[in-house]
């Protein structure tokens, strides 16, 4: 760590820091203001409310794309129960001991073989123009790639 970035360090606060910092000034201010009366609870609610019924397709859509990468599942069904199920094309089943369903389709044959690689060289080998030591025909190529 450069001696420049040491410094900037030294001098940012922590964020647990900040955070008590934040929670000290609401501590505060809540004690300052005292307790909201329930009419104040209830309007404040409303807002709340209001907020999230305006935004509830995006709330919705957000939570939809952020659900596969928080939980461990082996397939999710958004705003649907069981059809996941009678699809044929998708894997069914959970995760550990629950995914004996991924023996279902194009994935249950994944998982029950092993891939292995084969390459094969053809007759023709291509590769030993690319290596040293270098012709003409590869100077003429290089200045007919390079422009030149």
């Amino acid at each position: 760590m450069t001696a420049a970035a040491h410094s900037r360090e030294a001098t940012r606060p922590s964020i647990a820091g900040d955070l008590q910092g934040i929670l000290r000034r609401m501590k505060d201010a809540a004690r300052a203001q005292g307790a909201p009366t329930q009419a104040d609870r209830l309007a404040a609610l409303g807002k709340l409310e209001q907020a999230i019924s305006k935004r509830k397709d995006a709330i919705a859509e957000a939570i939809g794309r952020d659900f596969g990468n928080r939980s461990r599942h082996g397939g999710v069904s958004i705003n649907e129960t069981l059809m996941h199920f009678v699809q044929e094309d998708l894997p069914f089943g959970g995760v550990g001991a629950s995914g004996m369903g991924h023996y279902h389709a194009r994935e249950g044959f994944l998982t029950l073989s092993k891939a292995k690689a084969v390459f094969r060289q053809s007759r023709i080998n291509t590769t030993g123009f690319l290596r040293p030591p270098y012709g003409k025909l590869a100077d003429r190529l290089l200045r007919v790639l390079i422009g030149k």
